[in-house]
């Protein structure tokens, strides 16, 4: 699970023979994922595949990014042909930044890229490729897909605009020509109640007389290229333990006094996946059980009526949505 695909279409056609080097623009996906990010998928010619320092390079929100190299790239196999992968991830609030894609060759030559219409005619596009998550969500709205594709992507891009508005964001090289779907549309009332099946579980604190040795404090959630699910602890025991998940050990970082714990690679249709982090000191067991959903039941139930946190409040309402939508999706 986690990508869906939009085949290049082309508004114009030129049509011309591709030059050698050259490289097939096949198709774009969108991985949802640990993280939102742009898949171009490619067919690179032999000449370029016996290049051993052919290698991509994005320009995102204007800045060229690392050399990408082909040898190095992720690969799928269709109709017995390879594909060849290039991700650039995206932050939520960044969904109408543009993408410029170029391949190079060894010698740090631009490559021209082609694709090919429905007639098969090679479409010539130049040395670069302009893409963006708007752009795809406006080919998946206008019908360039399934149903349920069109079903989901008013609500990635409802996130990403409420996203947007609650970091201030300003695009530094906005995709001009889509960006007006990056758009907020939550529908119906989400309320603390609608997410109350994500209210945590977690054990009553551990004390000695009016001591707090050890209790989980607050809970967050990180919105960047990934998201991240941030649980703190404190106590004047915190220090003395240590903290699992099922088999897996977690590490806890220090903060001050207190102690943050952090799952990381939960994807958009695992949001409302529950997790159990259990903290040991050796003689005392304490227990949370959360997901990433809890964060906006809290922020919901705590700041619903404060008109100075209308945009966080927005902002984990399309959250849900989005899950929501996701887990119709795949």
């Amino acid at each position: 699970y986690g990508m869906f695909n939009h085949i290049m279409r082309m508004n114009t056609v030129t049509v011309t023979e591709p030059t050698t080097p050259a490289v097939q623009m096949v198709s774009a996906t969108l991985t949802l994922q640990d993280n939102i990010g742009v898949n171009f998928l490619v067919i690179p010619d032999e000449s370029l595949l016996a290049d051993e320092g052919a290698y991509v390079q994005f320009t995102y929100k204007g800045t060229e990014g690392e050399k990408l190299y082909l040898s190095g790239a992720a690969t799928s196999v269709k109709d017995d042909v390879t594909r060849y992968i290039f991700t650039q991830p995206v932050a939520a609030k960044e969904m109408s930044e543009q993408i410029t894609f170029r391949f190079f060759n060894g010698d740090g030559e631009e490559v021209r890229l082609f694709a090919l219409d429905s007639d098969k005619n090679v479409v010539d596009l130049g040395t670069s490729m302009i893409y963006s998550v708007a752009r795809f969500i406006k080919s998946a709205e206008d019908g360039n897909g399934t149903d349920a594709l069109a079903a989901l992507a008013p609500k990635v891009a409802s996130y990403g605009a409420y996203a947007m508005a609650y970091f201030g964001y300003e695009p530094k090289a906005v995709d001009a020509e889509y960006a007006d779907v990056i758009t907020g549309n939550i529908e119906g009332e989400i309320t603390a109640e609608t997410l109350a099946a994500y209210t945590p579980e977690k054990s009553d604190p551990v004390m000695d007389g009016e001591t707090v040795l050890f209790k989980a404090k607050s809970i967050s959630l990180t919105l960047k290229y990934k998201t991240i699910l941030n649980v703190t602890f404190t106590g004047s025991d915190a220090a003395n333990y240590t903290f699992s998940m099922g088999d897996e050990t977690l590490k806890a970082t220090k903060s001050g006094s207190n102690y943050v714990v952090k799952i990381t690679d939960i994807a958009a249709k695992d949001l409302d996946e529950t997790f159990t982090i259990t903290a040991t000191n050796g003689e005392k067991t304490y227990t949370i059980t959360l997901s990433a959903l809890s964060y906006a039941r809290n922020v919901l139930n705590s700041y619903a009526d404060n008109p100075e946190k209308v945009d966080l409040c927005n902002l984990v309402k399309a959250l849900f949505e989005y899950n929501r939508a996701a887990d119709e999706y795949f």
